[in-house]
């Protein structure tokens, strides 16, 4: 089940997301900066603040949250996070799919969703139909590859 984030939900929101960055981003970088700013971004207060202002945040239960997925202004996928005991069993893929028809609800004559792909999933967001753009960037020492899909409207 994919539903939209409650007040509740903040502490376990904070927990994958920090255990996503230590085993898929940070690995043997040292990356403290980043780790303090996920830390920081997935606080409740902050969390709010965004939601208060074009976001999004939907979480996936499977008997508890096993992931969540935030949009920004509609048309941006700004993080989508899957707890790794969780991973490879398609609850990327339900998150990613939500999102992109959350997206399309808001308007349905958007033609692409865009998002920044940490390097390890960028072979992921390719499985799911998602192509790289030659634009690439560094944030607080972690690469970024800018992606899209091209959305079919009706």
């Amino acid at each position: 089940m994919i539903r939209e984030f409650q007040e509740e939900d903040a502490p376990r929101v904070q927990k994958i997301a920090l255990k996503c960055f230590d085993s898929n981003i940070r690995k043997d970088k040292k990356l403290y900066l980043a780790k303090h700013f996920v830390k920081s971004y997935f606080k409740l207060k902050n969390i709010e603040a965004r939601l208060d202002n074009q976001y999004e945040l939907y979480v996936l239960i499977k008997n508890e949250i096993v992931g969540f997925v935030e949009i920004q202004d509609g048309n941006t996928i700004t993080n989508i996070f899957v707890d790794p005991p969780y991973q490879k069993q398609g609850y990327g893929t339900q998150l990613l799919k939500h999102a992109i028809l959350r997206c399309q609800a808001l308007d349905p004559k958007l033609d692409h969703v865009s998002l920044d792909a940490e390097t390890h999933a960028i072979k992921f967001y390719e499985h799911c139909g998602f192509t790289s753009l030659s634009r690439s960037k560094t944030v607080m020492g972690v690469e970024m590859t800018m992606m899209e899909i091209k959305l079919k409207n009706n």
